[in-house]
């Protein structure tokens, strides 16, 4: 009781602020007592603490009646000071033991040094970064961008879940944001953006000659799968397994990933997902149909490795053409099965996905590189699915939404991840946009902050015209 009481009445302020040096600092890196490989950190950013896990980042209050509290997405956990170096985390009645670790190191390598984790940081001595320009001296209107970070900056802001903001004008870097205690170094998860990142590879991969037609039967990539390919299944190729649309039975879009009926929910955590995947009954022919479909990325995934000939997908990222892009604190998650969770697991810094955007935007070059062949991505970006989500058309892992101002139109090519997070890419406008963000419970918000707040920055109003 005795420490509680020396740490409760050091702190100040809603935010746990500084103690005096009499007290155990906050400050450190913990580990789960109860599961091996579970680590989390607790870091001082701009005078308040946070407490970093590998999905989030999240704050950490108290009031002056009880012990800390960490505001987590999935429900508030108080910290039970036991002794100087063990907290226990009570979440809804239980308590999950940690100790303060005295390893030395990198807190984010130790958050990230797990089995089921594949660091892709690249490994050459490269130091690329983005030099900057005013956003006044590209952005007819900086205002509304001004505006845009001030209101996400706010407390009580609609967009009180977004983590950063980043945009790029030509080969400037004209808007660097970052909210909540997140910062450049931080990686953040991307949810789905790790399809798009996954489709990239496949152009990489494409360009170094390991794939020359996309409606090749992915059944000649699979030789321990052939059990699967009878019948019309044969028929699936490369063109249908990227562009969703290989007719297999699957629901995922219509269940909670919760649900244990859930297709996608099974085969990431199932023996053996391809297996799982594949043995899937064709509901239409191979085409025809478009079903939202996960565990198509992980057969994606698996060719690239093997058409490479490399141990896995994430391999290739970290060893391949990829490396050009100079990843820092990258990770890919991995799937029961040991496959890459090639549709969802990356873990990337926002100024990293501002680079996936450029390559984008610049037709697969990369300082005077072409890492992918533009008629390769030309076709990828294109609407293979018409209106697959709402208004937006579906290519190859990639999303296409419009934007009509004064008269224009204008089309975007968007990476979209699950909690919003986005790679929004606007060649007419030479713009790459990225947001991340915790937005797992609130209604969506990136596509109206896009086509009404920023985009509009960046364009002329004629003559007559006000917005």
């Amino acid at each position: 009781m005795k420490l509680k009481t020396r740490i409760v009445g050091c702190l100040l302020s809603v935010f746990l602020v500084g103690c005096d040096s009499e007290q155990p600092p906050l400050e450190g890196v913990y580990r789960n007592l109860e599961t091996p490989g579970i680590y989390f950190f607790i870091e001082k950013q701009n005078g308040e603490y946070f407490a970093q896990w590998p999905f989030s980042r999240d704050p950490i209050y108290i009031n002056k009646n009880s012990s800390p509290i960490i505001v987590a997405p999935h429900g508030t956990i108080r910290i039970d000071f036991v002794d100087e170096n063990r907290v226990d985390l009570i979440l809804e009645g239980r308590r999950y033991p940690y100790m303060r670790e005295n390893k030395a190191g990198d807190p984010l390598e130790i958050l990230f040094d797990n089995p089921e984790v594949i660091n892709i940081a690249q490994l050459s001595q490269c130091d690329l970064d983005y030099s900057t320009q005013p956003l006044a001296n590209v952005a007819p209107h900086p205002e509304k961008i001004d505006a845009l970070v001030k209101t996400i900056s706010q407390r009580q802001s609609p967009y009180q879940q977004v983590n950063s903001l980043l945009i790029l004008k030509g080969d400037k870097l004209v808007s660097e944001n970052y909210f909540r205690g997140w910062h450049r170094q931080l990686p953040h998860q991307v949810q789905s953006v790790s399809k798009s990142v996954t489709a990239l590879l496949f152009g990489m991969a494409q360009k170094e000659g390991h794939f020359s037609d996309m409606n090749e039967p992915i059944a000649n990539y699979l030789p321990s799968y052939q059990a699967h390919f009878s019948g019309d299944k044969r028929n699936i190729t490369l063109d249908h397994l990227l562009s969703m649309r290989a007719g297999l039975a699957w629901n995922e879009t219509q269940l909670s990933y919760n649900d244990p009926q859930n297709d996608r929910s099974i085969e990431s955590t199932s023996a053996d997902g391809m297996d799982y995947t594949l043995s899937k009954p064709l509901q239409h022919a191979p085409g025809d149909a478009f079903y939202y479909n996960g565990g198509l990325v992980t057969i994606t995934g698996e060719i690239i490795a093997k058409a490479t000939e490399e141990d896995n997908v994430a391999d290739y990222a970290k060893y391949g053409p990829m490396t050009e892009l100079c990843l820092k604190n990258a990770y890919w998650l991995l799937q029961s099965d040991r496959y890459p969770n090639a549709a969802g697991g990356l873990f990337l810094r926002p100024i990293d996905m501002v680079k996936l955007g450029q390559l984008v935007r610049d037709d697969g070059q990369w300082q005077g590189q072409t890492l992918i062949q533009p008629s390769w991505l030309k076709q990828a970006l294109s609407g293979k699915v018409d209106k697959a989500l709402g208004d937006l058309d579906y290519g190859y892992y990639w999303w296409k939404d419009s934007f009509t101002y004064q008269g224009q139109s204008y089309e975007i090519d968007l990476a979209w991840g699950w909690g919003e997070q986005h790679i929004a890419v606007v060649k007419a406008l030479d713009l790459v946009v990225v947001q991340t963000a915790q937005n797992f419970q609130q209604a969506p918000s990136f596509e109206t902050m896009l086509k009404e707040k920023i985009l509009p920055a960046f364009i002329e109003e004629q003559v007559g015209e006000k917005h």
